[in-house]
């Protein structure tokens, strides 16, 4: 069974926490604490305690820092996309969307479409000829037809 890091630096810290308040609340202040051979005054040691606590609480105010940091980056995105997006098309109608100056703007030159083959033309057209008899559209001279042509008279 393994002890999670975290947790584990969770319980020292509130060991240490719990130690300097005790040694402030209840142990005299001129009393000494010895440990492993060495004596140390009430306030040295509560010196000692406090000092190992300041990584703690240092860690804490980065991550807290950390955390306020990374929510006011993601809370400007939409707005520094729409900036960054505002001047790639700028910089391509000052500069032409195909100019190599763009490059240095970080913005790629927009290139011409290759042209189609005769058998993606063919398919290009085959396409569009369906699409406009699915949707039932009409060119200029065949709606000029259908509106010359007499209507039957109603009985």
């Amino acid at each position: 069974m393994t002890i999670k890091k975290e947790s584990h630096l969770a319980v020292m810290e509130n060991d240490l926490r719990e130690l300097v308040a005790g040694m402030q609340k209840t142990f005299p202040a001129t009393g000494q604490v010895v440990l492993v051979g060495t004596t140390y005054s009430a306030s040295d040691f509560t010196s000692k305690a406090q000092a190992y606590l300041k990584p703690f609480d240092d860690t804490r105010a980065a991550r807290t820092a950390f955390t306020e940091s990374v929510q006011a980056r993601d809370a400007t995105v939409e707005e520094v996309r729409a900036f960054i997006d505002n001047a790639h098309r700028f910089l391509g109608a000052y500069y032409g969307a195909t100019s190599p100056k763009l490059a240095d703007f970080g913005v790629k030159p927009k290139k011409s479409a290759r042209p189609l083959t005769g058998a993606e033309n063919a398919q290009k057209a085959a396409k569009a000829r369906a699409t406009r008899a699915k949707n039932g559209t009409l060119g200029k001279r065949q709606k000029q037809a259908a509106k010359t042509q007499p209507t039957p008279p109603a009985k």
